[in-house]
């Protein structure tokens, strides 16, 4: 298991940690021997033990897996976790405690919203050029009979020039 480069970890039914692998341990920011024996509380802000302790709560008295993401601050960098976590149950289907794996979504993430500001982009130009077609068609519109009344009067203009008489 330490050779999982995603952090994985095993808690007991009273919510205690009894065991991590390495990826965990660097996440964490406390060796093995810190955490193994330890809850949330002990090792979390405050905030953060409360949300996994809910989290906990849902998989360990209602047997459901649960997945939730979280933004953490790691190495000076904010990084969105991904957190999956699952009841684990042994062969006489009591419920020992749960399992969890946390993954790095922070890349998914940015390229996800990447590509949502691309498609909103995309949408602006369309819009745009949408707007375009209607103005050029509104201008030809308005463009058709100005024409024929400018040569209407560029007639009368030739006409009065040349001298002839002009009909009412």
């Amino acid at each position: 298991v330490d050779a999982i480069p995603n952090p994985v970890f095993y808690k007991d039914a009273q919510r205690l940690y009894r065991f991590c692998n390495t990826a965990f341990e660097k996440f964490i920011g406390y060796s093995r021997d810190e955490i193994l024996g330890k809850g949330v509380f002990d090792l979390h802000t405050p905030d953060d033990a409360s949300l996994h302790f809910n989290m906990n709560t849902q998989v360990l008295e209602n047997g459901n897996r649960i997945q939730f993401e979280k933004d953490y601050e790691v190495d000076g960098d904010v990084r969105r976790i991904m957190f999956h976590e699952a009841p684990y149950v042994n062969q006489q289907g009591q419920m020992m405690g749960l399992v969890g794996s946390m993954i790095d979504i922070t890349e998914h993430k940015r390229a996800e919203e990447l590509r949502l500001d691309k498609e909103k982009l995309a949408e602006r130009g369309l819009r745009l050029a949408s707007l375009g077609t209607l103005a050029g068609g509104l201008a030809h519109e308005i463009n058709q009979p100005l024409t024929v009344i400018k040569a209407e009067v560029d007639g009368v203009r030739i006409r009065k020039e040349l001298l002839q008489d002009i009909p009412e």
